[in-house]
């Protein structure tokens, strides 16, 4: 059985409690209850790279989320998807966040793609893409980040 409109609204309202927890700097894991990330987690970050689920995507994400030093925001829902137990929010984080080492906050505005499974009670995330690209830019530009 597909996910219900109000399953997905509890998850995204999951989301904006992790996601205020994560521009706290604290794992979002202190703040949600109904999802967790399956131990065979992908995540393409905002800063780049590839995570994969284990010990090094642990070490790894405490290590960001301590570039975070605290901040306000909101979840915007784009589009939900919902097949079986598999559910993929499209969301838009809106966040003024103060970063490890400045003293004014600046936005962070990330496009994200979340995709969870059922698991009982909770849900599994088992895919993460989280990107600051919101501007529409030249090719150029486009280029110059591959480039990279």
């Amino acid at each position: 059985m597909a996910a219900t409109r109000e399953e997905i609204a509890a998850l995204v309202a999951e989301m904006d409690l992790g996601r205020q927890a994560w521009i706290s700097g604290r794992l979002e894991t202190t703040a949600t209850t109904h999802f967790v990330q399956d131990p065979a987690m992908t995540i393409f970050g905002p800063f780049g790279g590839l995570g994969r689920g284990g010990p090094e995507l642990d070490a790894r994400q405490a290590q960001t989320v301590q570039l975070f030093q605290g901040g306000s925001g909101s979840c915007e829902l784009v589009e939900s998807f919902a097949s079986g137990d598999l559910v993929v929010l499209v969301m838009i984080e809106r966040n003024t966040v103060t970063f490890a080492g400045e003293t004014a906050p600046r936005p962070w505005v990330l496009r994200t793609t979340q995709v969870f499974r059922r698991d009982g009670a909770r849900w599994l995330r088992l895919h993460r893409h989280a990107d600051p690209l919101m501007s529409v830019r030249p090719l150029a530009a486009t280029l110059a980040l591959a480039g990279e």
